[in-house]
């Protein structure tokens, strides 16, 4: 047995026999082909030893020996077809070029653009988390005011000493919020006071608006069956993050006495810090739901900022770079350079073949057939 593969033809040029070593030549594989006498089918079917050897009638004794070894055959039904002598025709070559650029331009805008959308919509995500995370650190502190049996008795029989430690300018700047108010069941306002952070003077005008928008909120509502809540609310020309909270012992026992509200303005500085980008208030114009509006360079962002019932009160607005985009368009423009500056390439080869394989010959040929018309005599070529 032959350690190597091998090509054997029978005497017929329409069936072949091909073997070669299997497992470091423990096994062989033994495969033939022929052009079958009957109509096939595609598939594969158990094949048979005869069949094979019909195909092989007067070959020599060497194949012969591999053909009567197998103990079993498969068949496999293929085709195959005659050569094509030409594979494009006129323009089509360039046509088919031409949807090659097509196609890298519908498959890399769509993709560049489905991540740009993605990391907008991440942007706006993280908006909504920073904003929510900024009032509820105004709720955290407020929830410790309501469940805090001092605040409890202090609504039972307000007293001074209570006011001057509590309401102190240090206490709510410790707190951080700007303004601080507490309010009975009914609604009739015991205390309150707002107070300018970076300053520690007090600011009566925003008091004043404070006191409005607690009048125009239903705050057992805005509770909804918990005990704090935070929102957003509009204070004129500004914004205020606004944590509210039942006025409870601490261990949480006795009926609510009422609610302590507190304040914290948010500002457009503040909210850039947030965001990590240069991002701005719109109070005047609220959106309902997060938009995009796509220039070519940037897009503008706006988020919602919602008050009490979700309604939204302002809009966070920031512009970001459209860096995914640019980066798609140059891309595709790479790529289409990239095509066309190929094509260029391979009609400068064919170019230079077809003067080299056909042209110069043809000339070489046409010379010949000069001298031999000039001088009356065949000449080798």
């Amino acid at each position: 047995m032959p350690s190597k593969s091998q090509v054997l033809e029978s005497g017929t040029p329409r069936a072949h026999l091909v073997h070669y070593p299997l497992r470091g030549g423990e096994q062989y594989n033994v495969v033939v082909t022929f052009h079958s006498r009957q109509q096939e089918e595609w598939g594969v079917t158990d094949g048979s030893k005869e069949e094979v050897l019909s195909y092989f009638e007067g070959v020599h004794a060497r194949p012969r020996q591999l053909l009567d070894r197998p103990t079993s055959w498969r068949r496999w039904s293929t085709a195959d077809r005659d050569p094509v002598e030409r594979w494009s025709e006129g323009a089509a070559t360039l046509l088919g070029a031409g949807a090659v650029t097509l196609l890298l331009a519908l498959v890399i805008t769509p993709g560049f653009d489905q991540l740009e959308q993605a990391a907008v919509e991440g942007h706006v995500e993280r908006t909504r988390a920073a904003l929510t995370e900024y009032a509820s650190k105004v709720e955290a502190s407020v929830r410790d005011y309501g469940d805090w049996s001092e605040s409890y008795d202090y609504m039972g029989a307000p007293n001074k000493a209570f006011e001057e430690d509590s309401f102190a300018t240090s206490a709510m700047i410790n707190l951080g919020v700007n303004g601080m108010a507490y309010v009975t069941p009914q609604g009739k306002v015991v205390i309150a006071r707002w107070l300018d952070i970076d300053s520690g003077r007090d600011v009566p005008a925003m008091r004043s608006r404070m006191l409005e928008a607690i009048g125009r909120i239903d705050l057992a509502t805005a509770l909804a069956g918990d005990n704090s809540a935070s929102f957003y609310v509009r204070l004129g020309d500004q914004i205020a993050a606004i944590g509210i909270a039942q006025v409870r012992r601490t261990d949480g026992t006795g009926e609510p006495r009422g609610h302590v509200v507190m304040a914290r303005l948010l500002s457009s500085k503040q909210l850039s810090t947030l965001l990590q980008v240069k991002a701005a208030l719109d109070v005047p114009h609220p959106v309902p739901d997060a938009t995009v509006t796509r220039h070519e360079y940037s897009q503008m962002v706006a988020v919602p900022i919602l008050g009490p019932g979700g309604v939204p009160v302002a809009s966070a607005t920031y512009s970001v770079s459209r860096d995914l985009s640019a980066l798609g368009r140059n891309m595709l423009l790479f790529a289409v350079g990239g095509t066309v500056l190929l094509l260029l390439v391979v009609m400068a080869v064919l170019s230079l073949m077809i003067a080299r394989l056909v042209l110069r010959p043809l000339h070489r040929v046409e010379r010949h057939m000069g001298l031999v018309r000039s001088s009356g005599d065949l000449l080798p070529l």
